[in-house]
């Protein structure tokens, strides 16, 4: 009996389990689990590999390398998974791979560039009111994937070879991303509040308004921390560390209501598998290395260990194993999908 695979059309926010899986690993590695960490940055780096393949395979047959929808501002928006993929790949490969790094880190910023110009498009072919109807947490991919070039900007800038050219661009990134953040929260936020918290807008997606601002922790704590290679920004610790307590800080406010919504959307359905199920990993690995970097970030600013950075690493340490407990659970529900795509051939 043979087996058919029904292959369908490849989703534009297929590289979210690369990041969530990549995140993940780098939490890991924070909170001193390098077997944890390494199988699992082994995994993202093969599914960013085989989903890249199979893109490429798509536009080569098909005209296209993902999915058309109804909606192509969501579309575009979530083609951002690609761009922020390949940077928290850059994170968890650090300099110990610096060649990697830097053409994972120039493949970003080409996508970037194609995915915002034609974001751009998008956005002018669309009449306001249908954007306002339509924002979503997957919107704040936009930010995430513009925090990470500063991410990956800062890591370069680490290695000592073009330093200050990289740490103004990791700066301009940065500002940049809270720039997007603000606009596209305040959409998501005021539909929220135009359907009355109704279940069908309470998307596992929203998760991204806080793993946006977490990735806006990582990367400014990135960027402080090389900083001292350049002596023309001394003056940037004294300005990014009190703003980076203040971003983790709102961050942390989201989870709570993040988790009520939880709670009012599983009244209305129970739990299954949905592939926005990763943009709710991300930020839960991202705050988990959110709160190592900020610790680091406040040691060094301090000359020292506080009772605040201790109480940053054990929070640190908790978020990873419940980021471990949802990858673990949306790999179990990626799985059981992917079991379903098989079928036995009809004899007929």
């Amino acid at each position: 009996m043979g087996v058919v695979v029904r292959i369908g059309a490849q989703p534009p926010d297929s590289f979210a389990v690369v990041m969530a899986t990549g995140i993940v690993s780098v939490a890991a590695r924070d909170s001193d689990y390098p077997a944890i960490s390494a199988v699992l940055a082994v995994l993202a780096g093969a599914a960013l590999l085989v989903l890249a393949v199979l893109a490429g395979v798509r536009r080569a047959v098909r005209g296209r390398a993902f999915a058309e929808g109804p909606d192509p501002l969501t579309h575009t928006f979530a083609l951002f998974t690609f761009v922020a993929a390949c940077d928290v790949l850059d994170a968890r490969i650090g300099y110990e791979r610096i060649g990697i790094v830097g053409v994972l880190s120039l493949v970003a910023l080409v996508a970037w560039l194609a995915i915002g110009a034609q974001l751009s498009a998008a956005l002018r072919a669309v009449p306001a009111q249908v954007v306002g109807a339509t924002a979503r947490g997957g919107w704040l991919l936009a930010a995430v994937a513009t925090h990470s070039l500063a991410l990956a900007a800062a890591q370069l800038a680490g290695v000592g070879v073009a330093v200050t050219p990289l740490l103004v661009l990791s700066i301009l990134w940065w500002v940049l991303g809270l720039l997007a953040y603000v606009p596209i929260a305040g959409l998501v936020v005021a539909r929220l509040r135009a359907a009355r918290l109704a279940p069908e807008v309470l998307t596992p997606d929203l998760w991204v308004l806080m793993g946006a601002l977490s990735i806006a922790t990582v990367a400014g704590g990135a960027l402080t921390l090389v900083s001292e290679r350049s002596p023309a920004f001394g003056w940037l610790p004294g300005v990014l560390v009190p703003v980076l307590v203040v971003v983790w800080a709102v961050a942390g406010a989201w989870i709570p209501l993040l988790v009520a919504a939880e709670v009012r959307r599983a009244r209305w359905s129970r739990p299954r598998y949905e592939r926005a199920r990763w943009s709710t990993v991300f930020p839960l690995g991202m705050y988990s290395s959110a709160c190592f970097v900020l610790a680091a970030v406040l040691t060094q600013d301090a000359g020292g260990a506080t009772t605040f950075t201790a109480a940053l690493l054990a929070t640190s340490h908790t978020v990873f194993w419940v980021a471990v407990a949802a990858w673990g659970a949306t790999a179990v529900g990626l799985t059981r999908r992917g079991w379903r795509a098989l079928r036995p051939a009809d004899p007929r």
